[in-house]
């Protein structure tokens, strides 16, 4: 009885083992096995299943084996018994497609050899039993017509498509040979840099410059760049000298120009800031006007340098202009020009003349109020009020205003005498306030007629453009000088007495927007802070909950043993029990 209890004994403690050891089988699963036997048409091997499985001789042709070696196995069946189907060879060809889509994704430099030539490329046979396909246009970046050369020889190639229906691999060659040129390009087009001198042959000409060879790297010369009708002068495969004017690094594209003698100099030494030259107008651009002026070098002539009168430019091309240099910077090798500098400013002679308050006649033409002076002084003055008068008609005109910045002087009809402007001075005091209409506007200039006094003009001068022509304002007079009165417009509540005043209500304003706009950012950091809080309290309390649940895991755990540890000893006391009867017999 003992002997069974013992034999059943060591079968419990074997089978406990076994089902320790044993894997959890799955099919389409890659697992290890060991060669265990190597009969004559089979191959068994142990891969920790319930069963040994075998594997028919022929899988291994070209792979020599012998017994205890390690190899891959892939469960192709497995049936209710446990009994398996097992195979290397497809478990071999699995784990190179593992390997494949591993490397099309990581862009991997991959050795194949070429066995074949079919239509249109080359078969390459990569991881030594998987054949890919090589199509022409990807071998290299010239035309090869001979593949039949290149059978049985390795290349380089990297997998960049993969069919997964058909099972079918694309690779190429000329992508590896296209990132070797990039790279040498890059680190070639490190070496350059702005004024750098470089050699280069022409590759090819078009209607807007020449593109040219730098040691595999492509170069613009520009015809903005060289002189009119140098451009016919290269010859295609020459060798030129250039100089670096830019670089693009992510065309690797170089702006190319002729190397020029140091002409700058030259003329710098024959020429200062006063100087007067004449020069050539060679293009006439938004910005203004280039002029040509010696030794290739153009100076820019800005349209607001151009007339003392004009706004617009009354210059052709190809015409010779005389220019004052009014300035030369040599860092950035630019000439500043100016044609109305040559003549002096004839508005300071104006305001001599034309003081404010003195009266002028005006002689009628046209329909237009037209000065006893040349017309090209016309832009210098504005009539407020138009008035209706004959052709040839003299009129009296009073300078109401002068403006020094815009440079412009101010008339009107209406001429006060001393006693109505004694009146008025009595009524406009500084400080007081008054309504009137806005009559006549000029840029940041608001005309404003009160209706008792249809004679006397008030103005401001202020960069507000909400006013319009005929809209009502309040205003209180700031200052009195004959025959102007300067006001300010009342704004809301409040009374401004200075230009001052209006720049601090603004400054106040845009002052409390900050102070808002900082409290509401700082409301918004603490609650993101407040949310951030409850979330890490969450989550303590989770880590609490399953630091518990851990150790109720642990204790169930020490309950299942301490029951299994009791099972035996029950066991074990059982025996015990059998023996002492026994001895007692």
């Amino acid at each position: 009885m003992i002997n069974k209890l013992l034999k059943l004994d060591n079968k419990y403690n074997f089978f406990k083992n076994y089902l320790k050891n044993l894997k959890l089988i799955k099919e389409n699963n890659i697992y290890k096995g060991k060669i265990i036997n190597i009969l004559e048409d089979y191959v068994i091997i142990n891969y920790g299943g319930k069963f040994e499985g075998t594997i028919n001789i022929n899988e291994f042709k070209k792979k020599k084996i012998k017994i205890g070696d390690i190899i891959n196995i892939i469960i192709l069946k497995l049936d209710y018994n446990g009994e398996c189907i097992i195979s290397y060879k497809k478990a071999e060809y699995y784990k190179n497609w593992i390997k494949i889509i591993n490397d099309y994704k990581t862009k991997r430099i991959l050795k194949g050899k070429i066995v074949n030539k079919t239509k249109g490329g080359l078969i390459i046979k990569i991881y030594n039993n998987i054949l890919s396909f090589l199509p022409g246009s990807q071998i290299d970046n010239s035309i090869i017509n001979n593949y039949e050369n290149n059978i049985n020889s390795t290349i380089d190639v990297q997998i960049i498509n993969i069919n997964y229906i058909n099972n079918n691999i694309i690779v190429s060659h000329k992508i590896l040979i296209d990132q070797d040129l990039e790279n040498k390009k890059y680190n070639l087009i490190v070496g350059f840099h702005k004024g750098k001198i470089v050699y280069g042959k022409i590759k090819y000409l078009t209607s807007y410059g020449a593109f040219v060879d730098i040691n595999n790297l492509e170069g613009l010369l520009h015809v903005n760049d060289i002189k009119k009708n140098q451009l016919k002068k290269f010859k295609i495969g020459q060798l030129y000298k250039f100089i670096v004017l830019s670089i693009d690094k992510k065309i690797f594209r170089i702006q190319l120009g002729l190397k020029k003698k140091k002409k700058w100099n030259l003329l710098i030494k024959k020429i200062n800031i006063g100087s007067i030259i004449k020069g050539r107008v060679n293009k006439i651009k938004d910005y203004g006007i280039l002029v040509y002026i010696k030794y290739g070098i153009e100076g820019l002539l800005q349209f607001s340098e151009i007339s003392w009168y004009y706004k617009k430019s009354i210059i052709k091309i190809n015409e010779i202009i005389k220019c004052k240099i009014i300035n030369i910077d040599e860092n950035k090798k630019k000439i500043l020009l100016s044609i109305k500098q040559l003549h002096k400013d004839p508005f300071n002679k104006l305001i001599k003349k034309y003081q404010i308050g003195t009266i002028h006649k005006c002689k009628i033409i046209n329909k237009n109020l037209i000065l006893k002076l040349k017309n090209k002084f016309n832009c210098f003055f504005y009539l407020l009020d138009k008035v209706l008068c004959n052709e040839k008609e003299i009129i009296k005109l009073i300078v109401y205003y002068i403006d020094n910045k815009i440079r412009k002087i101010f008339l009107t009809t209406k001429i006060i005498d001393n006693k109505e402007w004694k009146k008025y001075k009595n009524i406009y005091k500084v400080n007081s306030i008054h309504n009137g209409k806005i009559k006549y506007i000029y840029k940041n200039y608001y005309f404003i007629i009160n209706k008792r006094h249809e004679d006397l003009i008030l103005f401001m001068n202020i960069e507000i453009n909400k006013y319009i022509i005929n809209s009502l304002i309040n205003f209180k007079v700031l200052n009195i000088n004959y025959p102007n009165i300067m006001v300010l417009p009342v704004l809301q509540k409040y009374t401004l007495g200075d230009y001052n005043e209006l720049t601090i209500i603004k400054n106040l304003l845009e002052e409390e927007e900050k102070i808002n706009n900082e409290k509401n950012i700082n409301d918004k950091i603490n609650n993101e802070n407040n949310i951030n809080d409850k979330i890490n309290n969450e989550n303590n309390i989770n880590d609490k909950i399953n630091n518990e649940k851990n150790i109720n895991d642990k204790i169930n755990n020490e309950k299942n043993i301490n029951d299994k540890i009791n099972n035996e000893n029950n066991i074990n006391d059982k025996i015990n029990n059998e023996k002492n009867i026994n001895d007692k017999k």
